[in-house]
């Protein structure tokens, strides 16, 4: 779960997974490529992503002991989708959270990772360039979805791979607002603008006796090229 930066707020991790679905959902225009994946089961994979965590987790980054982090790896890697495609994209992800293992238990939990992985990748017609491409995609949704979460105001910069022809990196900055208004600069979304609603709950109680926030978080283009500066 998130633990606000700005007010005494929480945002459980599947709320997050949904979030950085909709970034995937819209993905691509002229200037931003689509993943070679089947487009629909690729932006599954990314709200999905965390699904292991389960709907109101109590788990705050940041503030975890290893024993817990080991089981929610340990959900992760469980946890299988029909749909192989998703699976790899949510498993993917993982192994890049996963990073490089500090003990031997996650170092075996990252074997069983990579081999479901490529059991599932093997189900498909892609290449596993293709799901790496498209991981920089999950990436940078989960990140925007991720300082959203902690309310982390202001301006951040992220990269992704524009082209999928081409190695070169496209930086692209953000802003989030108290306003729940994301700005983005370039803008690699399919659609002018869109959003959705997003439940927050006070801090109080949480998760025992829940205390809903609903507000709505608009995701919109830069006004000017110069806005991020």
């Amino acid at each position: 779960m998130f633990r606000s930066h700005h007010r005494d707020h929480i945002l459980a991790q599947f709320e997050h997974s949904l979030f950085s679905g909709l970034l995937a959902m819209h993905w691509g225009n002229a200037r931003f490529d689509r993943p070679a994946l089947d487009f629909e089961r690729f932006a599954r994979g990314v709200a999905l992503h965390d699904w292991h965590y389960g709907p109101l987790d109590n788990h705050p980054l940041g503030d975890y002991d290893h024993a817990e982090w080991q089981a929610i790896v340990e959900r992760g890697v469980v946890m299988h989708y029909d749909d192989p495609i998703t699976d790899a994209v949510a498993k993917r992800h993982l192994r890049r959270l996963i990073g490089t293992p500090e003990t031997q238990d996650i170092q075996t939990l990252l074997d069983r990772l990579n081999e479901r992985i490529a059991e599932r990748r093997a189900q498909t017609p892609y290449s596993d360039a293709d799901f790496e491409w498209a991981d920089r995609i999950t990436r940078f949704c989960d990140t925007v979805a991720f300082n959203l979460g902690f309310e982390n105001l202001g301006w951040h910069k992220a990269s992704v791979h524009a082209r999928r022809d081409d190695d070169s990196e496209t930086e692209i900055a953000y802003q989030i607002t108290s306003e729940g208004t994301l700005r983005f600069e370039p803008w690699p979304f399919s659609l002018p603008e869109f959003g959705m609603p997003l439940t927050r709950y006070e801090s109080s109680g949480y998760p025992d006796r829940l205390q809903p926030i609903v507000t709505f978080v608009r995701c919109i283009a830069a006004e000017e090229a110069g806005a991020a500066e």
